[in-house]
């Protein structure tokens, strides 16, 4: 007799949040093996478990129906389906398909989890193409557990782990109740998955943790009334204790994404096309001034990733955009800090990548992107401050000033600092006066400035912001020239997501806790790049008149950049290091015959 469905019970909802009992909390052998099966559709990968769930065959047809034909999320309709049957209800809840996975999963004899393999590379693809939930979540049952969970110790789950964002739903009688013994889960988590648009119970919250956890027990505690507490931390394991899925693409994402590649990025600006009012549309050009090392070809690589990918999952399963070569030294053991040179691209004449310790950008170049139906023009330039010497910081300056000349306007100048800067020195305040005296009045709207490496400064400006205001009050009393530095030029960026795209393309893993982390400043970083363009791309267009004189501002900007004193710095290096800038002031401008700032 064929088992029949339910489909408006939660009964099965209800037994997968309360099914936490079933977990021994022990060690097992690595679940290992599924990830080397291909992709399949549903009616494929449940044929082998066929004599283990009962009506199967009917209970996917109908998960594939209640799917329909644009799953979200851009899953597959198989891969949305593997959710939903996951969750589907049979009359008997011993023959739904989520109690014999588990059960199996559970089970130390990892040989009966072989005829799974198919269905569990479907689930687990599809997975892996929805949003982290990283916040806390609740899990419950009706018994004691406190001699299970001993604070302190490490405990491993197995199963899939079902779990809900709202605490307050337990305590409905269909869950644990208000009566009895009664053990609550408090867990924070970085691996959950909200499958609540790929579930048979679309008004539950539900977030689904995948099997081979380990957790930390944090704290128990005895709430009265028969209720107990438990807080659980998820934890990374130093091996995998779930083989991690192969990157893959799914066959919609190949389709329906149109990936950027160099050569589409990298192009020469077309004709311009007239309006209807017969002006020219004009691309948006925005110029990069910053200190050695302060992330102005990291700004361009990390657009180019921004731009195809919403998520920081995505860009881990997508080919990674690199537009312009980077090296960079990471960490592969924590104990002895030993580490490896990942360097991603080839040096040439603009960036060389095999010297770290050398100046990365060589030669101005412009990159143009297309944001929806405008063009925008990135101009890289090397830093202020060329390790190469004053000689080669002066001929950097003359190639910038010829290369800017050739556009038309410029709409954005984009300062890049760092965010933690200390002390402000004479010559700092000296190059903030030179560069009022020598930009335009009407460039000063333009300026933006963008902090780099704000993950450690909490996305905040940290002790530079002090110097800049201090700077702006002073100047605008002193000279009547206020450059802003207010919220809506500001901009904080942590592209550090962008190196272990890198590291991940070379076959080295990352642990969750640390994606957990990119994935925060993978989506605050994205938000401020939209923010930075739409200010440069509302600021007015100054011409080419009105920039001419960039090549000194650049020689200003330099000191400007290089003059703020760490707060480590002793009291004898201080004065050392303001010795050089005096000497260094008094190297005399060739091109215009007046004072020229050096390296």
């Amino acid at each position: 007799m064929a088992s029949k469905w339910i489909p408006n019970d939660n009964d099965s909802y209800n037994q997968r949040i309360l099914d936490i009992a079933e977990e021994s909390g022990h060690i097992l052998t690595p679940i290992q093996g599924y990830d080397k099966q291909p992709l399949v559709t549903l009616e494929q990968a449940i044929e082998p478990i066929i004599p283990f769930v009962p009506d199967i065959k009917r209970m996917a047809f109908i998960a594939k129906v209640k799917c329909g034909k644009s799953p979200a999320n851009d899953l597959s309709i198989d891969e949305s389906a593997s959710i939903i049957l996951y969750s589907m209800d049979w009359e008997s809840q011993e023959e739904c398909l989520y109690h014999a996975l588990n059960k199996t999963l559970r089970t130390e004899n990892r040989r009966k989890l072989k005829p799974w393999f198919l269905y569990l590379r479907l689930i687990l693809t599809a997975l892996s193409r929805l949003p982290y939930s990283t916040h806390f979540v609740f899990r419950g049952v009706k018994c004691d557990m406190r001699k299970d969970y001993v604070e302190g110790e490490t405990i491993y789950w197995w199963g899939f782990s079902s779990c809900t964002t709202k605490m307050g739903v337990l305590q409905n009688e269909e869950f644990l109740g208000s009566t009895g013994p009664r053990t609550l889960f408090a867990i924070e988590c970085f691996s959950g998955k909200n499958i609540r648009q790929h579930s048979s119970f679309h008004e539950e919250a539900e977030i689904l943790l995948p099997p081979g956890r380990q957790f930390e027990v944090v704290s128990s505690l005895d709430q009265r009334n028969g209720l107990y507490l438990i807080q659980l931390k998820e934890t990374e394991p130093p091996f995998p204790l779930l083989q991690p899925l192969p990157q893959v693409t799914s066959s919609k994402e190949q389709a329906n994404k149109k990936v950027m590649t160099k050569e589409s990025v990298i192009s020469r600006l077309p004709s311009p096309e007239i309006n209807t009012n017969g002006s020219y549309k004009q691309a948006i050009n925005i110029l990069l001034l910053g200190g050695t090392g302060v992330g102005k070809s990291t700004f361009i690589n990390a657009l180019a990733n921004y731009l195809v990918n919403d998520t920081f999952e995505q860009a881990l399963n997508d080919t990674m955009q690199v537009i312009i070569p980077f090296s960079f030294d990471f960490i592969t053991d924590y104990h002895t800090f030993e580490t490896t040179r990942v360097c991603t691209g080839k040096s040439d004449e603009y960036e060389v990548v095999d010297k770290p310790s050398e100046t990365n950008t060589r030669k101005c170049r412009s990159f143009v992107f297309t944001i929806g139906n405008k063009l925008m023009r990135v101009i890289d330039t090397p830093p202020v401050g060329d390790t190469r010497g004053v000689e080669q910081d002066i001929a950097n300056s003359k190639e910038i000033n010829a290369y800017i000349a050739q556009y038309e306007h410029l709409d954005g100048i984009c300062i890049f600092l760092r965010p933690n800067e200390e002390i402000l020195s004479v010559s700092f305040r000296y190059c903030v006066q030179g560069l009022i005296h020598y930009l335009p009045k009407n460039t000063m709207e333009n300026i933006m400035f963008i902090f780099t490496n704000v993950r450690a400064t909490y996305y905040r400006s940290g002790s530079t912001s002090r110097i800049l205001s201090v700077l702006s009050k002073k100047n605008e009393e002193k000279f009547g020239v206020h450059i802003r530095f207010t919220k809506e030029n500001t901009f904080f960026l942590e592209n550090q997501g962008l190196q272990y795209l890198s590291v991940h393309r070379e076959g080295i893993r990352i642990s969750c806790e640390v994606i957990h982390g990119l994935i925060k400043s993978f989506n605050h970083t994205k938000e401020e790049y939209a923010r930075l363009i739409f200010q440069i791309a509302t600021r007015p267009i100054h011409i080419r008149h009105d920039i001419h004189l960039l090549f000194e501002v650049r020689e200003i900007l330099k000191i400007l950049l290089t003059c703020i004193i760490p707060l480590s710095t002793t009291a004898g290096n201080q004065k050392h290091s303001i010795g050089l800038q005096n000497e260094k002031m008094q190297i005399e401008n060739p091109i215009s015959n007046k004072f020229l700032i050096g390296v």
